[in-house]
């Protein structure tokens, strides 16, 4: 995730916010965890080790072939929120190879994996095997090696290796809808309010729902401009929202400030003096002392993951 930031500025204001965890990613193979004989070879393809892990053992309850040779095995339907492209969803996974050999399991790390379906963040064998499966669900992903890692070798993941992979959905979240973009701010605003350090606060819709608060992770689209309207940075025209968790300061002060007490939906333009914004450093396309003109519209509103707790140290 990439949010605009009071202490790094890149050339769009972003900074990455993903998680560090080993999902079995599209570059770097999710650095496999365990160590892995060599594949077998055109002829010699193994079938892959039957797993006994709880809630994969016996028949499927459906199978089918996807492109590609994409071998999709459902032990279990799920009945809540389907995964669709676009949709973020978090999993528990456990990745094998054909002779059994765990490389890579969420389970160890007691966090499920969490990224948008479609975007090329995973393997295309996920990307094609997750839609379609539903919140509760448990799926076996039987994966040729061109929908994985190809002739490429990955860690403990020898080149041309076939995975198997059984998936858990514990979560999905819709795909957010498209933003409405500068035209939404046209004509006079529904209302117009101060805050303390001469914020200004100009409503265009009001929004419905949830209320934006502290501690909330919130998804947002908007568009920042300069005094003399030129435009130095959107989400909008990347066609891509930012998440981050309010009041926490990972955004400028006068983000924070201004998005709590929003709705989803609403459409608020953030009138930002350069002390709650950049002060005098200059970021890029943004001059040393400027003031920020932002369009905000609010996507969504979800709790904040919980964060691991540390062991308290123990006394001397």
């Amino acid at each position: 995730m990439t949010a605009l930031t009071r202490s790094l500025f890149c050339s769009c204001l972003l900074v990455s916010l993903a998680a560090c965890i080993d999902p079995p990613s599209a570059a770097d193979g999710g650095k496999p965890s365990a160590a892995a004989p060599p594949a077998a070879t055109a002829g010699e393809q193994q079938k892959p080790a039957v797993t006994a892990e709880p809630g994969f053992t016996g028949e499927p309850v459906s199978t089918a072939t996807l492109g590609g040779g994409l071998i999709v095995d459902d032990f279990l339907i799920g009945t809540g929120e389907e995964a669709k492209v676009g949709s973020e969803v978090s999993v528990h996974y456990t990745g094998t190879l054909d002779d059994g050999t765990v490389f890579d399991t969420s389970k160890k790390r007691n966090r499920p994996y969490t990224f948008t379906i479609g975007e090329g963040r995973v393997i295309k064998g996920w990307d094609q095997g997750l839609p379609g499966m539903k919140v509760g669900g448990k799926r076996r992903l039987t994966v040729p090696a061109d929908l994985a890692y190809g002739s490429r070798a990955k860690g403990k993941i020898p080149a041309d290796s076939r995975l198997t992979f059984t998936l858990e959905l514990v979560e999905v979240v819709p795909p957010l809808p498209d933003p409405k973009g500068d035209d939404a701010f046209a004509g006079e605003p529904l209302q117009k309010s101060e805050l303390e350090g001469g914020l200004v606060i100009e409503d265009f819709a009001l929004g419905e729902g949830r209320v934006a608060a502290d501690g909330d992770n919130v998804a947002v689209h908007y568009t920042g401009k300069l005094d003399d309207g030129t435009v130095f940075d959107s989400s909008v025209t990347r066609k891509k929202a930012i998440s981050f968790v309010l009041g926490t300061g990972r955004v400028i002060k006068g983000w924070d400030m201004g998005i709590a007490g929003m709705k989803v939906g609403g459409l608020r333009r953030l009138t930002i003096p350069s002390d709650l914004a950049y002060g005098a450093r200059a970021k890029g396309k943004i001059p040393a002392d400027s003031r920020l003109t932002f369009t905000v519209e609010l996507m969504s509103i979800r709790d904040a993951p919980a964060q691991p707790q540390r062991p308290a140290p123990r006394p001397r």
